[in-house]
Parts: C-alpha cells; sequence; structure tokens
C-alpha cells in the first residue's frame, strides 16, 4: 500500500511526461544497444538519408562470424506479448538459417561495413605498392583481460618482423589493448607505427562520440595504408581486410593454442580456419576462397539501395529523446 508521500511522488513521475519517455528511451536503449556497435546505427541512417537522432526499434547483426548462428543476436527483445523484434542482418544464408529455426522476422541487408565502405570510397587511398605488413595482435575485452608485458610484445614482435621480411611493420591495436603503456613504449623504442582505429561502444550507448561512429571508415584508412595483415587470432577484421583485397595470414601464438583447448568458441573459429582457408594458416595469402567466403558472410548480394533500405526498416525506426535527468 502507497503511503501519502510515495503516492505524490508516483503521481508527479506518471505526469511529468520528460521523465517517464526519458525512462522508456533507457529501456528501448538497453535492449537495442548492439547497433550502436562500431558505429553501425549511424552509417545506416547515413546511408538512407536520416537523421541520427533516431534509432531501429530492432537488433542489427553485431560481427561476422561463421561458426555460430547469431547466437548473441536471437532471441531478439519482446514488443509485447507475441512478438519479436525484427533482426537485421548480413547474408541471406544467415537470414534462411534463421527462417529454419523458427525466426519470422528476419531480413538480410549487407554489412554496415560494406555501406561505409560505399559512402567512403571517393576518401579512401588506393592501397600502397610498397609492402608494408600490419599486425592485429589477439585482443581482449575487460570480462577476460590480459595485460600485455613489454616481454611479451618484444617477443611477438620478433615473429612479426621475421614475417615481414625488412619491409615496414605497423600494430593496430585493439581499444583496450592500446590504453596499455608497454605497447607505447616498446613501439616507439623499436620505431614501429602504433595504430587504433576506435572504441566499439560507449556509455551511455548513444553517445556521439567519433571514436564510435567513425571506427569502420578509420580502420579502412589503415588498413589501405598497407598490402599484407598479420592475425594472431580469428576476427571480423580478418574478413575486411580481406574485402580490401589484402593478403591475409592468421599466425596463431602459444597463448592462442592454449585458448583453443579450454574455450569451445574459440576452438570452433579455429577448426573453421583450418578446414576452410588452411592457405592462411601460417603463410600471407591472397586468398579467392577466402574472399568469396567474405563475400557470402558480409552480405555483398543482399545490399540495398537506401530507398530499399528505407523500406526494410520503416516501421522500427524511432526516435531518440533527448536525455533527461532521472
Amino acid at each position: 500500500m502507497l503511503t501519502g508521500d510515495l503516492l505524490a511522488r508516483k503521481i508527479k513521475r506518471l505526469s511529468n511526461p520528460d521523465s517517464w519517455r526519458a525512462k522508456v528511451k533507457v529501456s528501448d536503449l538497453k535492449k537495442y544497444a548492439m547497433q550502436f556497435t562500431y558505429g553501425h546505427k549511424e552509417i545506416l541512417l547515413d546511408y538512407m538519408g536520416f537523421d541520427r537522432s533516431v534509432y531501429f526499434k530492432g537488433v542489427v547483426q553485431h560481427g561476422v562470424g561463421p561458426t555460430f548462428l547469431l547466437h548473441a543476436e536471437w532471441p531478439t527483445p519482446r514488443i509485447g506479448i507475441l512478438k519479436r523484434a525484427p533482426l537485421l542482418v548480413y547474408s541471406e544464408s544467415a537470414a534462411i538459417g534463421l527462417k529454419k529455426l523458427g525466426v519470422k522476422d528476419v531480413t538480410a541487408i549487407g554489412s554496415p561495413w560494406l555501406y561505409s565502405k560505399l559512402m567512403q570510397q571517393a576518401a579512401n587511398p588506393q592501397a600502397n605498392s610498397t609492402e608494408k605488413f600490419l599486425v592485429f595482435p589477439r585482443h581482449f575485452t575487460f570480462g577476460f583481460h590480459h595485460n600485455w608485458t613489454e616481454q611479451e610484445i618484444e617477443k611477438s614482435l620478433r615473429g612479426w618482423l621475421q614475417i615481414a621480411q625488412g619491409h615496414q611493420l605497423g600494430v593496430c591495436l585493439y581499444w583496450i589493448d592500446f590504453l596499455n603503456p608497454s605497447w607505447h613504449v616498446v613501439l616507439k623504442r623499436l620505431g614501429i607505427a602504433i595504430h587504433c582505429a576506435g572504441i566499439s561502444n560507449t556509455n551511455p550507448v548513444d553517445s556521439e562520440s567519433s571514436l564510435r561512429i567513425d571506427f569502420y571508415p578509420s580502420l579502412a584508412r589503415i588498413m589501405n595504408g598497407y598490402t599484407h595483415c598479420i592475425f594472431q587470432s580469428f576476427t571480423s577484421a580478418m574478413f575486411y581486410a580481406a574485402d580490401l583485397g589484402k593478403e591475409i595470414g592468421y599466425f596463431p601464438d602459444e597463448f592462442e593454442a592454449y585458448q583453443f583447448s579450454r574455450n569451445s568458441g574459440l576452438s570452433s573459429e579455429a577448426n573453421w580456419l583450418f578446414k576452410n582457408v588452411p592457405e592462411i594458416i601460417g603463410h600471407l595469402s591472397k586468398s579467392e576462397n577466402l574472399l568469396q567466403i567474405t563475400r557470402d558472410l558480409l552480405g555483398v548480394e543482399s545490399l540495398k539501395s537506401p530507398m530499399e533500405l528505407n523500406v526494410v526498416s520503416r516501421h522500427s525506426i524511432k526516435k531518440i529523446l533527448p536525455t533527461v535527468s532521472l
């Protein structure tokens, strides 16, 4: 039973539209936060010619993963009792697989990476004709973090420099690892370029930070300064590098091998690489096989015109209300 004071406060909150609208906004943005990762929302809205002050009341696929069927994106949040939010995936093969599992509202639209590339095409420089090698070390999250030591970095660099055979080397770090001063100390001492494309997520999720929104254009610019990409672990960037026509090599280290043995997810991804693209395991290759797989996973055939994408998403686009202090 509500006391007089509690009832008065509740009536005040309900009668204040800014307050309850803000709560609805926060709730919705938590449900549909996936679309903000790497600026996916802004890329799609820019392509359609929409203002960035709206969002999709639906889920946009996150990342490229051939060994799982979008387990992080389904089931989508409920809308009411009987309906679930729509799911926008990259490829038609992913959409078909999900429909077989009973997912009703799923549409293939192509990867935001491809739309970003379309819009940035004129701004992206041509690949350097001089051989230059870009390393993507294994990266971590706050949930599973490893503090690289200077000794570990130096040991890995010796292997990467050997692969580069005297050619220029650069290192592209995930943002969490970029914050580790050991990387800066070692790379500066050796005169090796250090890069970071940006950040994946922000708090709040709808922050207009260019580090999130411009992640893909930044990553493309970095990659386009190199001819070869060396990967220490499985990552979506492998497929983006393949899409840009880079020579790619997968060179796992002892830590990566250890993780394969204890983590079934990592193991399945490694097994997928060994089975489907053995030509890049321990070697640098401009693999036509990987390129064809990449085109399928990124949904090249599913790309929409701005008008087509507008039609697909018109029922799910909602206005983001100004943030209100609760």
